[in-house]
């Protein structure tokens, strides 16, 4: 409450006119920075018989702006990501936003959440990570040298939040490597802790039920706590192969394509059916068959209108020779025949034919 330092008693009965004029005295902006002193101080002036009086000024009112905590840790994408057994470099990306009125330092952890615990992407199913690292980028987003897809870099060791300004936001990485003990199906997830500290890096007292005291720097904890989780996770798509092979004599020189026999001259078509079990993308599939040369070599032209000796399937097709300008290679001295078959998806299958001679 503002005091004044006169009486005026005396002056109201003599029929003055009392107005009073309020400086320094300014609505109060949301943002406006903590630790702010906002001094008021009103001043009163009157006449006497329609003269003017001295202007009379009152004691100065001041009180600091607390310190409004409130930040949020969020991820960015809830969308699982599909990772495979061994692979290395993964991460999971997590934003901090300061939505207090005052810079603000974070500290950082992360957690492994237990099987059956659930997070806004599903439920963990409880595996650990190996390597597990936080890295923070190096500046925040909207700030100089900083914008929206800055990337944290795996070993730089920036694992904290130093000085994140009022209304800035920065984006973290928790890294990782997927053990190769990860099974099919899996959801490995890690949470991101988030303390914040001053800018000074000490910790922050919880005064949102004390009683407001004009002269000190009081934080109010707007979301009930000083630390805030949120957390993501990947979703394991193993791949496991499996191939079944047949043959069927397809003619053979005496009794044409009506009941061949495997004789000498005979064509011999092998089949091979690759499947992939699992959800996972098999890369880099590739068939390897040894063929004994002193009893069969492989049948030039027998796919593709006379044009290729290896089929493919779905209408694609191969020429197996020394060269291996299509993927498929072939040595008649050595036996080996090599078959790329490129990537194959999770529940997929693909089937693979070529031709023998019967020697």
């Amino acid at each position: 409450m503002k005091t004044v330092t006169k009486r005026l008693g005396f002056l109201a009965k003599a029929g003055l006119i009392v107005s009073l004029l309020a400086t320094g005295q300014q609505a109060l902006a949301q943002g406006t920075t903590a630790g702010t002193t906002i001094d008021n101080t009103a001043s009163i002036s009157f006449s006497v018989n329609g003269v003017v009086q001295p202007v009379v000024a009152s004691d100065t009112a001041s009180f600091v702006v607390d310190r409004r905590v409130d930040f949020l840790v969020t991820v960015e994408d809830t969308t699982l990501e599909t990772i495979a057994p061994t692979q290395t470099d993964l991460f999971l990306s997590f934003l901090v936003t300061n939505e207090s009125n005052d810079t603000l330092d974070f500290d950082l952890v992360f957690r492994v959440l237990a099987a059956s615990e659930t997070f806004p992407g599903g439920t963990a199913t409880g595996e650990t990570m190996d390597n597990i690292s936080i890295e923070v980028a190096q500046n925040a987003v909207g700030t100089s040298g900083g914008d929206a897809t800055e990337t944290p870099v795996r070993g730089a060791n920036r694992s904290s939040i130093d000085d994140l300004p009022a209304e800035a936001q920065i984006r973290i990485h928790i890294y990782s490597d997927a053990p190769d003990t990860l099974t099919n199906g899996a959801i490995p997830a890690i949470e991101l802790g988030a303390t914040a500290l001053d800018s000074a890096g000490a910790a922050l007292s919880d005064d949102t039920a004390a009683a407001d005291d004009p002269a000190a720097l009081q934080n109010v904890f707007v979301n009930g706590t000083v630390t805030l989780e949120d957390a993501d996770g990947f979703q394991v798509a193993a791949a496991s192969l499996s191939a079944t092979k047949g043959s069927e004599v397809i003619e053979d020189p005496f009794n044409g394509t009506t009941n061949p026999k495997a004789i000498p001259g005979a064509f011999v078509e092998y089949t091979f059916v690759v499947t992939n079990s699992d959800t996972g993308l098999a890369s880099s599939v590739t068939i390897s068959d040894t063929l004994d040369t002193s009893l069969v070599q492989l049948r030039d032209g027998a796919y593709d209108g006379g044009a290729s000796n290896v089929d493919l399937g779905g209408g694609s097709y191969c020429n197996a020779d020394t060269v291996a300008t299509d993927g498929c290679t072939y040595d008649s001295g050595t036996g080996v025949l090599s078959i790329e078959l490129g990537d194959l998806a999770g529940s997929g299958t693909q089937t693979v034919k070529f031709q023998v001679t019967v020697q």
